[in-house]
């Protein structure tokens, strides 16, 4: 008797206007979740974008910079070092030293 009471409560609780509730419900919030995810790795994707860009804008200033006052320019990668300098100071004296000073944007 219980039993049945018990899945006769089951059987209205679990009908097709429920379950398709449930799934809309289950689909609607999965639909959420995806959209924010994805619109939240662009956003970190374009950030990592607009600082590697930010980067090598100030390397070009830095070297432009130093370059312009006839100074040597060390260019270092990994294990490698050179030093650059602009090919119109070649007949000028140049520093001994490179000077080396940071951008103000």
């Amino acid at each position: 008797m219980i039993l049945q009471n018990i899945g006769q409560i089951i059987a209205k609780i679990i009908n097709k206007k429920n379950i398709l509730i449930f799934v809309l419900i289950v689909w609607v919030g999965f639909s959420i979740f995806y959209i924010v995810h994805d619109q939240w790795q662009r956003f970190q994707f374009n950030q990592i974008q607009v600082a590697y860009q930010k980067g090598v804008s100030d390397t070009i200033k830095l070297l432009i910079n130093q370059a312009e006052r006839c100074a040597p320019v060390p260019v270092i990668d990994g294990d490698k070092k050179i030093e650059i300098i602009k090919v119109g100071c070649s007949h000028q004296e140049t520093p001994l030293t490179p000077i080396l000073e940071p951008i103000n944007p």
